[in-house]
């Protein structure tokens, strides 16, 4: 669980009340961060990323560490520290969204890392630089929630669309499949709101 500027804790949940398990402590040379996600990691087995305020790690659950610097964290984290909001894992690929960054895909096998942000009076750009959630509709295509509404990126193409026939009521057959998946996902996930609440 996250906590405001503590780190990261663990409760059992097995014990009546919840005992405080392990608090973890991120250095001794700066304050703890925020945490504001975390994920199992399909890639490393038995670790988690962290995605907080003073970027992205990864906490082994067997040594019960948290890795703050190593050469693929470092790709990641220098020069920019990045306030990581979301991650989602996808094969060889880790999308981070940040908080005002935009969001960023890297490549666990390459190390290559893309930023994309948002360009005033460009479409073809994300529409806003904070990334709320992330989600994967298993066609090639993931859907951004930011604080502007959703964004649409093609991984094949790398290609982004942003949603202007929800915002206008316009009917668009193509949207109309993509909303009737992304509502079935609601139902299943519980995820109410991604970017806007779709009503």
């Amino acid at each position: 669980m996250g906590y405001n500027c503590s780190g990261l804790w663990k409760y059992d949940l097995d014990k009546k009340p919840f005992d405080l398990v392990l608090p973890v402590i991120f250095s001794e040379d700066e304050s703890n961060p925020i945490i504001f996600s975390f994920k199992e990691s399909k890639r490393f087995n038995r670790k988690l990323w962290l995605g907080s305020s003073l970027g992205l790690n990864l906490y082994n659950m067997d040594s019960k560490k948290i890795e703050v610097n190593s050469p693929l964290l470092n790709k990641i984290n220098y020069p920019n520290k990045y306030s990581i909001s979301t991650i989602l894992e996808e094969n060889d690929n880790l999308w981070i969204g940040t908080l005002t960054s935009g969001l960023l895909k890297f490549n666990l096998s390459t190390n290559r890392l893309e930023n994309f942000l948002m360009r005033y009076y460009d479409y073809s750009t994300i529409n806003n630089n904070t990334i709320n959630s992330i989600l994967d509709t298993k066609n090639n295509e993931l859907w951004i929630a930011t604080n502007f509404g959703i964004n649409i990126i093609n991984k094949m193409l790398n290609k982004i669309s942003s949603i202007p026939s929800l915002m206008s009521r316009q009917y668009d057959p193509k949207l109309k499949q993509s909303l009737q998946y992304l509502r079935q996902k609601i139902k299943t996930d519980y995820l109410y709101y991604i970017g806007r609440r779709l009503c």
